[in-house]
Protein backbone atom coordinates (compact mmCIF):
# COMPACT_ATOMS: atom_id res chain seq x y z
CA UNK A 1 0.00 0.00 0.00
CA UNK A 2 1.44 3.38 -0.93
CA UNK A 3 1.68 6.21 1.52
CA UNK A 4 3.59 9.43 2.01
CA UNK A 5 6.13 10.05 4.71
CA UNK A 6 7.05 13.23 6.54
CA UNK A 7 10.67 13.99 7.26
CA UNK A 8 11.12 16.95 9.57
CA UNK A 9 14.39 18.82 9.18
CA UNK A 10 13.31 22.02 10.82
CA UNK A 11 10.53 21.12 13.24
CA UNK A 12 8.16 21.56 10.29
CA UNK A 13 6.77 18.80 8.05
CA UNK A 14 8.72 17.87 4.94
CA UNK A 15 7.36 15.18 2.66
CA UNK A 16 9.07 12.16 1.20
CA UNK A 17 7.59 9.09 -0.47
CA UNK A 18 7.70 5.64 1.03
CA UNK A 19 6.32 2.13 1.05
CA UNK A 20 4.74 0.68 4.15
CA UNK A 21 5.57 -2.97 4.89
CA UNK A 22 4.92 -5.48 7.64
CA UNK A 23 7.75 -7.12 9.57
CA UNK A 24 7.02 -10.63 8.29
CA UNK A 25 7.21 -9.39 4.69
CA UNK A 26 11.00 -9.09 4.95
CA UNK A 27 11.32 -12.76 5.77
CA UNK A 28 9.02 -13.66 2.90
CA UNK A 29 11.14 -11.62 0.49
CA UNK A 30 14.36 -13.28 1.72
CA UNK A 31 12.92 -16.70 0.96
CA UNK A 32 11.74 -15.63 -2.47
CA UNK A 33 15.05 -14.04 -3.47
CA UNK A 34 17.06 -16.98 -2.16
CA UNK A 35 14.96 -19.28 -4.33
CA UNK A 36 15.48 -17.09 -7.37
CA UNK A 37 19.25 -17.06 -6.91
CA UNK A 38 19.35 -20.83 -6.54
CA UNK A 39 16.96 -21.93 -9.27
CA UNK A 40 16.59 -19.22 -11.92
CA UNK A 41 19.37 -19.00 -14.55
CA UNK A 42 18.53 -15.34 -15.23
CA UNK A 43 19.83 -14.44 -11.76
CA UNK A 44 23.08 -16.41 -12.06
CA UNK A 45 25.14 -13.21 -11.85
CA UNK A 46 23.17 -11.81 -8.91
CA UNK A 47 24.33 -11.22 -5.35
CA UNK A 48 22.00 -11.71 -2.41
CA UNK A 49 23.47 -9.98 0.64
CA UNK A 50 22.00 -10.65 4.07
CA UNK A 51 23.08 -8.39 6.92
CA UNK A 52 22.59 -8.24 10.69
CA UNK A 53 23.13 -4.75 12.14
CA UNK A 54 23.30 -3.50 15.73
CA UNK A 55 23.10 0.27 16.33
CA UNK A 56 23.65 1.83 19.76
CA UNK A 57 22.83 5.53 20.14
CA UNK A 58 24.63 7.44 22.88
CA UNK A 59 22.10 10.15 23.77
CA UNK A 60 18.46 10.61 24.75
CA UNK A 61 15.54 9.96 22.40
CA UNK A 62 12.98 12.46 21.09
CA UNK A 63 9.98 10.50 22.32
CA UNK A 64 8.95 7.32 24.12
CA UNK A 65 8.56 5.36 20.87
CA UNK A 66 12.21 5.70 19.96
CA UNK A 67 14.98 3.80 21.71
CA UNK A 68 18.76 3.83 22.02
CA UNK A 69 19.32 0.32 20.73
CA UNK A 70 18.23 -1.10 17.36
CA UNK A 71 18.78 -4.63 16.08
CA UNK A 72 18.05 -4.80 12.36
CA UNK A 73 18.01 -7.35 9.60
CA UNK A 74 18.86 -6.08 6.12
CA UNK A 75 19.11 -7.55 2.68
CA UNK A 76 20.19 -6.44 -0.76
CA UNK A 77 19.52 -8.24 -4.04
CA UNK A 78 21.56 -6.77 -6.87
CA UNK A 79 22.61 -7.92 -10.30
CA UNK A 80 22.43 -7.44 -14.04
CA UNK A 81 23.81 -8.50 -17.37
CA UNK A 82 26.96 -7.37 -19.16
CA UNK A 83 26.68 -3.82 -20.49
CA UNK A 84 27.75 -4.99 -23.97
CA UNK A 85 24.90 -7.53 -24.30
CA UNK A 86 22.24 -7.01 -26.99
CA UNK A 87 19.51 -7.41 -24.38
CA UNK A 88 20.34 -6.61 -20.77
CA UNK A 89 18.89 -5.69 -17.42
CA UNK A 90 19.81 -4.35 -14.02
CA UNK A 91 18.14 -4.46 -10.61
CA UNK A 92 18.85 -3.44 -7.04
CA UNK A 93 16.44 -4.25 -4.19
CA UNK A 94 16.89 -3.09 -0.57
CA UNK A 95 15.06 -4.32 2.52
CA UNK A 96 15.40 -3.49 6.20
CA UNK A 97 13.45 -4.77 9.20
CA UNK A 98 13.77 -4.83 12.97
CA UNK A 99 14.73 -8.07 14.72
CA UNK A 100 13.37 -6.85 18.06
CA UNK A 101 10.24 -4.97 16.94
CA UNK A 102 11.80 -1.57 17.69
CA UNK A 103 11.55 -0.24 14.12
CA UNK A 104 9.33 -0.39 11.06
CA UNK A 105 10.19 -2.45 8.01
CA UNK A 106 11.39 -0.71 4.85
CA UNK A 107 11.70 -1.67 1.20
CA UNK A 108 13.14 0.20 -1.78
CA UNK A 109 13.93 -0.48 -5.42
CA UNK A 110 16.76 1.90 -6.42
CA UNK A 111 17.19 0.29 -9.83
CA UNK A 112 15.12 -1.91 -12.16
CA UNK A 113 15.45 -1.66 -15.93
CA UNK A 114 15.82 -3.54 -19.21
CA UNK A 115 18.16 -2.40 -21.98
CA UNK A 116 18.66 -3.09 -25.67
CA UNK A 117 21.31 -2.35 -28.29
CA UNK A 118 19.76 -1.85 -31.75
CA UNK A 119 22.97 -2.61 -33.63
CA UNK A 120 24.23 0.97 -33.99
CA UNK A 121 27.72 1.27 -32.53
CA UNK A 122 27.73 2.87 -29.10
CA UNK A 123 23.91 3.23 -28.83
CA UNK A 124 21.93 1.69 -25.99
CA UNK A 125 18.32 2.17 -24.90
CA UNK A 126 16.99 1.36 -21.42
CA UNK A 127 13.52 1.43 -19.93
CA UNK A 128 12.78 1.55 -16.22
CA UNK A 129 14.62 2.91 -13.20
CA UNK A 130 18.33 3.35 -13.92
CA UNK A 131 21.02 5.11 -11.90
CA UNK A 132 23.13 7.55 -13.89
CA UNK A 133 25.70 10.11 -12.74
CA UNK A 134 24.13 13.34 -13.96
CA UNK A 135 26.42 15.30 -11.65
CA UNK A 136 29.54 14.23 -9.74
CA UNK A 137 28.75 16.95 -7.20
CA UNK A 138 25.30 15.53 -6.48
CA UNK A 139 26.61 11.97 -6.47
CA UNK A 140 29.40 12.82 -4.01
CA UNK A 141 27.38 14.92 -1.54
CA UNK A 142 24.09 12.99 -1.77
CA UNK A 143 22.09 16.22 -2.09
CA UNK A 144 19.21 14.78 -4.10
CA UNK A 145 19.14 17.52 -6.75
CA UNK A 146 19.13 15.17 -9.72
CA UNK A 147 18.06 11.75 -8.45
CA UNK A 148 15.97 10.66 -5.44
CA UNK A 149 17.52 8.93 -2.44
CA UNK A 150 16.64 6.32 0.14
CA UNK A 151 16.97 8.32 3.40
CA UNK A 152 16.04 5.87 6.14
CA UNK A 153 19.36 7.00 7.63
CA UNK A 154 20.35 10.58 6.79
CA UNK A 155 24.08 9.92 7.25
CA UNK A 156 24.13 7.01 4.79
CA UNK A 157 21.55 7.73 2.03
CA UNK A 158 21.32 5.38 -0.97
CA UNK A 159 20.93 6.79 -4.51
CA UNK A 160 17.98 5.78 -6.66
CA UNK A 161 17.60 6.18 -10.39
CA UNK A 162 15.15 8.28 -12.36
CA UNK A 163 12.35 6.29 -13.97
CA UNK A 164 11.65 6.47 -17.70
CA UNK A 165 13.24 5.90 -21.10
CA UNK A 166 17.00 6.44 -21.52
CA UNK A 167 19.12 6.65 -24.67
CA UNK A 168 22.90 6.39 -24.18
CA UNK A 169 25.41 6.97 -26.98
CA UNK A 170 29.19 6.55 -26.55
CA UNK A 171 31.71 7.34 -29.25
CA UNK A 172 35.32 7.39 -28.06
CA UNK A 173 35.50 10.47 -25.84
CA UNK A 174 31.93 11.69 -26.38
CA UNK A 175 29.10 10.46 -24.15
CA UNK A 176 25.47 11.56 -24.64
CA UNK A 177 22.44 10.61 -22.54
CA UNK A 178 18.82 11.55 -23.28
CA UNK A 179 16.01 10.94 -20.80
CA UNK A 180 12.24 11.27 -20.93
CA UNK A 181 9.50 10.17 -18.56
CA UNK A 182 5.89 10.47 -17.53
CA UNK A 183 6.52 8.96 -14.09
CA UNK A 184 7.95 10.37 -10.86
CA UNK A 185 9.06 8.60 -7.67
CA UNK A 186 10.24 10.89 -4.82
CA UNK A 187 12.72 10.42 -1.98
CA UNK A 188 12.00 7.72 0.61
CA UNK A 189 12.47 8.73 4.23
CA UNK A 190 11.67 7.46 7.74
CA UNK A 191 8.20 6.03 8.33
CA UNK A 192 5.82 7.70 10.75
CA UNK A 193 2.26 7.70 12.01
CA UNK A 194 -0.06 10.47 13.17
CA UNK A 195 -1.76 9.78 16.51
CA UNK A 196 -4.22 12.33 17.94
CA UNK A 197 -2.72 15.16 15.93
CA UNK A 198 0.94 14.36 16.67
CA UNK A 199 3.66 12.78 14.55
CA UNK A 200 5.39 9.69 15.91
CA UNK A 201 8.18 7.52 14.52
CA UNK A 202 10.49 4.91 15.97
CA UNK A 203 13.23 6.00 13.55
CA UNK A 204 15.91 8.19 15.16
CA UNK A 205 16.25 10.14 11.88
CA UNK A 206 12.67 11.38 12.02
CA UNK A 207 12.29 14.77 13.70
CA UNK A 208 9.01 15.21 15.53
CA UNK A 209 7.54 18.70 14.93
CA UNK A 210 6.60 20.95 17.81
CA UNK A 211 3.10 20.35 19.17
CA UNK A 212 2.72 23.66 21.06
CA UNK A 213 2.71 27.27 19.85
CA UNK A 214 1.73 30.70 21.13
CA UNK A 215 -1.51 32.43 20.07
CA UNK A 216 -2.33 35.93 21.43
CA UNK A 217 0.14 35.45 24.26
CA UNK A 218 -1.25 32.05 25.26
CA UNK A 219 0.30 28.66 24.63
CA UNK A 220 -1.96 26.41 22.57
CA UNK A 221 -1.79 22.86 21.32
CA UNK A 222 -0.93 22.48 17.63
CA UNK A 223 -2.56 19.51 15.91
CA UNK A 224 -1.51 18.13 12.54
CA UNK A 225 -3.69 16.61 9.86
CA UNK A 226 -2.46 15.08 6.61
CA UNK A 227 -4.22 15.62 3.32
CA UNK A 228 -3.15 12.51 1.41
CA UNK A 229 -2.96 13.18 -2.33
CA UNK A 230 -4.02 10.61 -4.87
CA UNK A 231 -1.21 8.35 -6.02
CA UNK A 232 -1.76 9.53 -9.60
CA UNK A 233 -1.18 13.16 -8.55
CA UNK A 234 2.30 12.24 -7.36
CA UNK A 235 3.42 9.55 -9.77
CA UNK A 236 2.14 10.80 -13.13
CA UNK A 237 4.40 13.80 -13.68
CA UNK A 238 6.57 14.21 -16.79
CA UNK A 239 10.20 15.20 -17.06
CA UNK A 240 13.15 15.20 -19.42
CA UNK A 241 16.91 15.54 -19.28
CA UNK A 242 20.06 15.55 -21.41
CA UNK A 243 23.71 15.06 -20.49
CA UNK A 244 26.87 15.53 -22.58
CA UNK A 245 30.39 14.59 -21.53
CA UNK A 246 33.57 15.07 -23.56
CA UNK A 247 36.71 13.19 -22.49
CA UNK A 248 37.41 11.28 -19.31
CA UNK A 249 36.72 7.73 -20.52
CA UNK A 250 39.52 6.47 -18.26
CA UNK A 251 42.22 9.12 -17.83
CA UNK A 252 42.75 12.71 -18.82
CA UNK A 253 40.63 15.88 -18.72
CA UNK A 254 36.86 15.90 -19.12
CA UNK A 255 33.98 18.36 -19.37
CA UNK A 256 30.35 17.53 -18.60
CA UNK A 257 27.06 19.40 -18.69
CA UNK A 258 23.55 18.20 -17.78
CA UNK A 259 20.19 19.93 -18.15
CA UNK A 260 16.72 18.80 -17.04
CA UNK A 261 13.20 19.93 -16.30
CA UNK A 262 11.55 17.52 -13.89
CA UNK A 263 9.79 17.21 -10.53
CA UNK A 264 11.78 18.14 -7.42
CA UNK A 265 12.71 14.93 -5.62
CA UNK A 266 11.49 16.28 -2.27
CA UNK A 267 7.72 16.91 -2.25
CA UNK A 268 6.59 20.49 -1.69
CA UNK A 269 4.43 21.50 1.31
CA UNK A 270 1.38 23.66 1.59
CA UNK A 271 0.03 24.38 5.08
CA UNK A 272 -3.61 25.31 5.65
CA UNK A 273 -4.11 26.38 9.27
CA UNK A 274 -7.21 27.19 11.31
CA UNK A 275 -8.51 27.34 14.90
CA UNK A 276 -10.96 24.64 15.89
CA UNK A 277 -14.29 26.01 17.11
CA UNK A 278 -16.43 22.92 16.61
CA UNK A 279 -14.83 19.82 18.13
CA UNK A 280 -15.20 19.84 21.90
CA UNK A 281 -12.08 17.80 22.60
CA UNK A 282 -9.95 20.29 20.64
CA UNK A 283 -11.87 23.52 21.19
CA UNK A 284 -9.79 26.62 20.38
CA UNK A 285 -6.80 24.50 19.46
CA UNK A 286 -4.86 25.17 16.25
CA UNK A 287 -4.90 22.70 13.39
CA UNK A 288 -2.30 22.57 10.61
CA UNK A 289 -3.40 20.64 7.53
CA UNK A 290 -0.38 19.54 5.50
CA UNK A 291 -0.86 19.28 1.73
CA UNK A 292 2.00 17.59 -0.17
CA UNK A 293 2.26 18.53 -3.84
CA UNK A 294 4.76 17.97 -6.63
CA UNK A 295 6.84 21.02 -7.49
CA UNK A 296 9.02 21.25 -10.58
CA UNK A 297 12.39 22.77 -11.31
CA UNK A 298 14.81 23.36 -14.13
CA UNK A 299 18.33 22.32 -13.16
CA UNK A 300 21.62 22.68 -15.03
CA UNK A 301 25.08 21.45 -14.05
CA UNK A 302 28.47 22.21 -15.60
CA UNK A 303 31.54 20.30 -14.37
CA UNK A 304 35.17 19.90 -15.40
CA UNK A 305 37.82 17.59 -14.07
CA UNK A 306 41.04 15.66 -14.56
CA UNK A 307 41.73 12.03 -13.80
CA UNK A 308 45.15 10.38 -13.64
CA UNK A 309 46.41 7.18 -12.05
CA UNK A 310 47.35 8.65 -8.67
CA UNK A 311 45.02 11.66 -8.43
CA UNK A 312 41.84 13.18 -9.72
CA UNK A 313 39.83 16.33 -9.16
CA UNK A 314 36.81 18.27 -10.37
CA UNK A 315 34.91 21.52 -9.96
CA UNK A 316 31.16 21.92 -10.34
CA UNK A 317 28.43 24.55 -10.54
CA UNK A 318 24.68 23.84 -10.56
CA UNK A 319 21.81 26.28 -11.07
CA UNK A 320 18.33 25.32 -9.86
CA UNK A 321 15.26 27.32 -10.89
CA UNK A 322 12.05 26.10 -9.16
CA UNK A 323 8.65 26.70 -10.75
CA UNK A 324 5.80 28.26 -8.79
CA UNK A 325 3.45 25.42 -7.70
CA UNK A 326 0.48 27.86 -7.66
CA UNK A 327 -0.96 26.96 -4.26
CA UNK A 328 -3.90 28.90 -2.79
CA UNK A 329 -2.84 32.34 -1.53
CA UNK A 330 -4.15 31.71 1.99
CA UNK A 331 -1.83 28.72 2.45
CA UNK A 332 1.59 28.92 4.00
CA UNK A 333 4.19 27.05 1.99
CA UNK A 334 7.83 26.08 2.09
CA UNK A 335 9.84 28.56 0.07
CA UNK A 336 11.33 27.63 -3.28
CA UNK A 337 14.05 30.09 -4.26
CA UNK A 338 16.54 29.90 -7.13
CA UNK A 339 19.59 28.13 -5.73
CA UNK A 340 23.23 27.84 -6.76
CA UNK A 341 25.48 24.92 -5.80
CA UNK A 342 29.28 25.18 -5.98
CA UNK A 343 31.66 22.35 -5.22
CA UNK A 344 35.16 20.98 -5.73
CA UNK A 345 36.88 17.71 -4.88
CA UNK A 346 40.50 16.52 -4.97
CA UNK A 347 41.54 12.89 -4.43
CA UNK A 348 45.11 11.57 -4.39
CA UNK A 349 46.97 8.41 -3.52
CA UNK A 350 49.90 8.29 -1.11
CA UNK A 351 52.29 5.36 -0.74
CA UNK A 352 53.76 5.07 2.77
CA UNK A 353 56.57 2.51 3.29
CA UNK A 354 55.34 -0.42 5.37
CA UNK A 355 51.69 0.46 4.76
CA UNK A 356 49.33 -0.20 1.92
CA UNK A 357 48.21 2.55 -0.45
CA UNK A 358 46.35 5.41 1.24
CA UNK A 359 43.71 7.54 -0.46
CA UNK A 360 43.02 11.11 0.69
CA UNK A 361 40.06 13.20 -0.39
CA UNK A 362 39.41 16.92 0.19
CA UNK A 363 36.13 18.62 -0.66
CA UNK A 364 34.24 21.90 -0.51
CA UNK A 365 30.53 22.65 -0.90
CA UNK A 366 28.60 25.91 -0.94
CA UNK A 367 24.85 26.37 -1.38
CA UNK A 368 23.44 29.87 -2.00
CA UNK A 369 19.83 30.82 -2.61
CA UNK A 370 18.49 34.03 -4.11
CA UNK A 371 16.02 35.21 -1.46
CA UNK A 372 13.93 38.19 -2.63
CA UNK A 373 13.97 41.16 -0.28
CA UNK A 374 11.51 43.97 0.27
CA UNK A 375 13.31 46.80 2.01
CA UNK A 376 15.26 45.25 4.87
CA UNK A 377 12.87 42.35 5.44
CA UNK A 378 13.56 38.89 4.03
CA UNK A 379 10.43 37.45 2.39
CA UNK A 380 10.33 33.94 3.84
CA UNK A 381 7.25 32.16 5.14
CA UNK A 382 7.47 28.57 6.25
CA UNK A 383 10.97 27.32 5.54
CA UNK A 384 13.88 27.96 3.24
CA UNK A 385 14.48 25.84 0.16
CA UNK A 386 17.85 25.01 1.75
CA UNK A 387 15.97 22.79 4.18
CA UNK A 388 15.56 20.35 1.31
CA UNK A 389 19.34 19.88 1.39
CA UNK A 390 21.49 18.77 4.34
CA UNK A 391 24.37 21.26 3.98
CA UNK A 392 24.94 24.95 3.25
CA UNK A 393 28.72 25.34 3.36
CA UNK A 394 30.99 22.44 4.23
CA UNK A 395 34.65 21.47 3.97
CA UNK A 396 35.55 17.79 4.16
CA UNK A 397 38.46 15.41 4.62
CA UNK A 398 38.44 11.67 4.03
CA UNK A 399 41.07 8.94 4.42
CA UNK A 400 40.81 5.29 3.42
CA UNK A 401 43.45 2.56 3.43
CA UNK A 402 43.64 -1.25 3.26
CA UNK A 403 45.62 -2.22 6.37
CA UNK A 404 45.49 -5.90 5.42
CA UNK A 405 45.22 -6.90 1.77
CA UNK A 406 45.60 -10.59 1.14
CA UNK A 407 44.07 -12.99 -1.35
CA UNK A 408 41.07 -13.96 0.78
CA UNK A 409 41.23 -11.52 3.67
CA UNK A 410 41.17 -7.75 3.72
CA UNK A 411 40.86 -5.04 6.39
CA UNK A 412 39.94 -1.51 5.31
CA UNK A 413 39.96 1.50 7.62
CA UNK A 414 38.30 4.81 6.87
CA UNK A 415 37.88 8.23 8.47
CA UNK A 416 35.70 11.11 7.30
CA UNK A 417 35.27 14.57 8.78
CA UNK A 418 32.83 17.23 7.61
CA UNK A 419 32.93 20.73 9.07
CA UNK A 420 29.90 22.96 8.57
CA UNK A 421 31.01 26.60 8.62
CA UNK A 422 27.57 28.14 9.36
CA UNK A 423 26.87 25.63 12.13
CA UNK A 424 30.38 25.81 13.63
CA UNK A 425 30.26 22.06 14.04
CA UNK A 426 30.92 18.86 12.21
CA UNK A 427 30.45 15.17 11.62
CA UNK A 428 33.15 12.62 12.39
CA UNK A 429 32.67 9.13 10.95
CA UNK A 430 35.04 6.20 11.37
CA UNK A 431 34.67 2.71 9.96
CA UNK A 432 36.45 -0.63 9.80
CA UNK A 433 35.51 -3.32 7.26
CA UNK A 434 36.95 -6.80 7.58
CA UNK A 435 36.46 -9.13 4.62
CA UNK A 436 36.84 -12.42 6.48
CA UNK A 437 36.44 -14.54 3.37
CA UNK A 438 34.89 -14.16 -0.07
CA UNK A 439 31.36 -14.35 1.40
CA UNK A 440 31.55 -12.82 4.88
CA UNK A 441 32.25 -9.20 5.88
CA UNK A 442 32.31 -7.65 9.35
CA UNK A 443 31.67 -3.91 9.85
CA UNK A 444 32.23 -1.52 12.74
CA UNK A 445 31.37 2.19 12.61
CA UNK A 446 31.18 5.35 14.71
CA UNK A 447 29.31 8.61 14.00
CA UNK A 448 29.68 11.74 16.15
CA UNK A 449 27.87 15.02 15.38
CA UNK A 450 28.40 18.44 16.90
CA UNK A 451 27.16 22.00 16.40
CA UNK A 452 27.81 25.46 17.78
CA UNK A 453 24.37 26.94 17.01
CA UNK A 454 20.85 26.30 18.33
CA UNK A 455 17.99 24.60 16.50
CA UNK A 456 16.23 27.95 16.17
CA UNK A 457 19.19 29.47 14.30
CA UNK A 458 18.90 30.22 10.57
CA UNK A 459 22.28 28.48 10.19
CA UNK A 460 20.98 25.14 11.44
CA UNK A 461 21.54 22.09 9.31
CA UNK A 462 22.12 18.37 9.58
CA UNK A 463 24.82 18.71 12.27
CA UNK A 464 22.52 20.80 14.50
CA UNK A 465 19.26 18.95 14.04
CA UNK A 466 20.74 15.48 14.60
CA UNK A 467 23.53 16.11 17.09
CA UNK A 468 21.74 13.80 19.55
CA UNK A 469 22.30 10.87 17.19
CA UNK A 470 25.88 9.95 18.11
CA UNK A 471 26.14 6.19 17.71
CA UNK A 472 28.22 3.05 17.42
CA UNK A 473 27.29 0.43 14.81
CA UNK A 474 28.38 -3.10 14.11
CA UNK A 475 27.25 -5.79 11.72
CA UNK A 476 28.00 -8.85 9.65
CA UNK A 477 27.13 -9.38 5.99
CA UNK A 478 26.91 -12.73 4.19
CA UNK A 479 26.75 -13.01 0.39
CA UNK A 480 24.99 -16.02 -1.11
Amino acid sequence: MGFWEVSLLTGKPHWRGGLRTEHNLVGWVVGLLTGLVGYCPAFAESDLQVQVIQSQYLSETQNRIQTNSYSSFGLRFKGGSESSAAIGWGYDFLGLGAMDGSENAYMALPELYVSARPGIKGLRFSLGRERFVWSRFDDEWRMGIWQPYVRWDYLHPRPQGLTGLFAHWDNRDVHVTLFGTGLFLPDQGPQFEVVEGEFHSSNRWFRQPQSRHTVVGQEKRLNYELSNPGIEEIIFNPGYGVSLQVGGTEYGPWLKTSLANKPINQLHLGIDGYHNLSRIERFMESVAVVHPVVARHTVMTIEAGLREENYQGWISITEERPDNPDLPEEWEESSLYPTRFLGAMITHRLNIPGWKTHWFKYGYLNVTEDIPRQGDVTQDTLESSLDRYPFKEVVSFEWTAPVIDRTRRRLDLGLRYLYSLPEKGGLLSAKAELLWNERTRWDLGLDILGSGVSESSQDRGLMTLYRNNDRVMGGVTYVF
